[in-house]
């Protein structure tokens, strides 16, 4: 449902189909990087710690947007940027 949601913002904010797209590309590269450094952070660490840590990480970006955009200071930057944030949390966490 969130990533319904930001990509129909970005849509929304910028009309453009190129920035929907980079939204996509957001997610990717953080998912690529993070997925390999996430399988070696379970396998050292508790994994029910690197659960807690990762889902609260998300739990706190999703609340970032949320909040900023109640109060009008949302961009696409910024959306870019907490989109990459909470792709690299989730992955991290895989």
């Amino acid at each position: 449902m969130q990533q319904v949601a930001i990509n129909w913002h970005v849509y929304i904010l910028t009309n453009s189909p190129v920035a929907l797209g980079l939204i996509g590309l957001m997610r990717v590269i953080p998912i690529i990087v993070f997925s390999l450094i996430g399988g070696v952070m379970a396998d050292a660490h508790d994994r029910r710690r690197v659960m807690i840590v990762t889902q609260s990480a998300m739990m706190f970006f999703a609340a970032t947007l949320g909040l900023s955009t109640i109060t009008g200071l949302i961009s696409a930057p910024l959306i870019y940027l907490l989109a990459a944030l909470i792709a690299s949390a989730s992955a991290a966490s895989r």
